[in-house]
């Protein structure tokens, strides 16, 4: 086959592929921009994460030096989703770790503000903490944030490493929504995203989200 017939051969088949292109209907899937997200990895994080909460607190418009009570019965929620063999599941729990340090967290920098911290009911204010756990699929095959890992080399640990920005730690997020409120009204409401390490998902929740103790879940469909 001469030169001529090669080039032929290849514009027929570029050709091919605009009209199979142009044949179909279905939209492209369109990313976000690149962004960075907080790992989370010591409690000093956990105390970041509350020095922001109580200093919007501290500063909101109206609130100056009111009493306000830190409800310490948080409400934890997980959500596990189809992968490795297990099916769909989700499980509430309170008093977790996490939930235990970060209000008392809050309450030491409140205690350092204008505002009186007080344990009554009765309290004209009061903040309430919910946590969420989300357990993702797998999310990329490798690391994008490193050089190896963006050229597909499958090198993701060769700059991160295992426990700062594998495949693997980026299945887990921690949803941390704070409101305040003044009776029945949210007067206030902060919300916090961040990655955590794969084996420390049971400080967000119940311990029996651990992968040892997890069991697949039978998926039925009624009719």
């Amino acid at each position: 086959m001469n030169r001529s017939n090669y080039l032929a051969l290849a514009l027929a088949v570029v050709g091919v592929g605009i009209l199979a292109g142009c044949a179909t209907r279905v939209p492209l899937v369109q990313h976000h921009e690149g962004t960075y997200q907080i790992k989370v990895q010591a409690l000093e994080h956990w105390d970041l994460m509350a020095k922001e909460v109580a200093g919007m607190t501290a500063r909101f418009p109206g609130f100056g030096d009111k009493a306000i009570r830190v409800d310490t019965n948080a409400i934890s929620i997980a959500y596990f989703y189809r992968d490795e063999g297990l099916g769909r599941a989700h499980g509430d729990s309170r008093d977790t770790f996490f939930s235990g340090a970060f209000a008392d967290m809050i309450k030491s920098e409140l205690a350092n503000t204008r505002m009186t911290l007080t344990e009554s009911t009765n309290a004209p204010l009061t903040l309430f903490v919910r946590v969420h756990l989300a357990r993702h699929a797998k999310r990329f095959s490798s690391n994008p944030t490193t050089i190896f890992g963006a050229l597909g080399y499958g090198a993701d640990g060769v700059f991160t490493g295992q426990e700062v920005g594998s495949p693997e730690d980026c299945k887990y997020e921690v949803l941390v929504v704070t409101q305040v409120r003044e009776g029945d009204r949210i007067r206030m409401a902060v919300k916090q995203i961040v990655y955590v390490s794969a084996d420390e998902g049971y400080l967000y929740c119940n311990p029996i989200y651990r992968k040892t103790d997890l069991v697949p879940v039978k998926v039925t469909t009624t009719k």
